[in-house]
């Protein structure tokens, strides 16, 4: 790919990115995905060997899922059952983010690039390099946890 249609695709990237919020669902219904803890074990933590694995929720399941983390954290006295809830999840996957919770994780769907470190939605040109793997494009995020651990000396496999 030339340096020119690289830049034009940054720029579509970009541009559905920014009309991404008026988007409508999806015919079907679908919008977000959940994985289970259990399927992110069988592959050894790896998020990139769990694509195809992701199992699809409506919106309204999504809300319930979140809702019922919340609820049990509430239970519990955790000081985070308010991050769980549908508003709060909500604002986070709409950036792109997987949210961890006590049954998984939760990402909205997306055509956008995943980062195989997390799962994440890799947003326009927030990716980054990665220092494990040069390779792979990671999320911002991930990045700098990458960048961190190199300076700790801490080794990835």
């Amino acid at each position: 790919m030339t340096s020119k249609e690289k830049a034009e695709v940054k720029k579509a990237r970009e541009l559905l990115w920014e009309k991404k919020a008026d988007m409508p669902v999806p015919p079907d219904g679908f919008r977000y995905e959940q994985l289970p803890n259990e399927v992110l074990e069988r592959a050894f933590g790896d998020f990139k060997r769990c694509e195809g694995l992701w199992n699809e929720l409506t919106e309204d399941e999504a809300e319930k899922l979140m809702n019922a983390a919340s609820a049990v954290l509430r239970d519990m006295n955790d000081d985070d059952a308010e991050e769980y809830t549908w508003a709060s999840a909500k604002k986070l996957l709409r950036k792109g983010n997987v949210i961890s919770f006590p049954l998984g994780y939760l990402r909205e769907m997306s055509t956008l690039p995943k980062c195989p470190r997390c799962g994440a939605s890799i947003v326009g040109h927030t990716g980054a390099i990665s220092r494990v793997d040069p390779e792979s494009t990671i999320c911002a995020d991930c990045g700098v946890f990458e960048a961190v651990e190199n300076m700790l000396g801490i080794v990835r496999d």
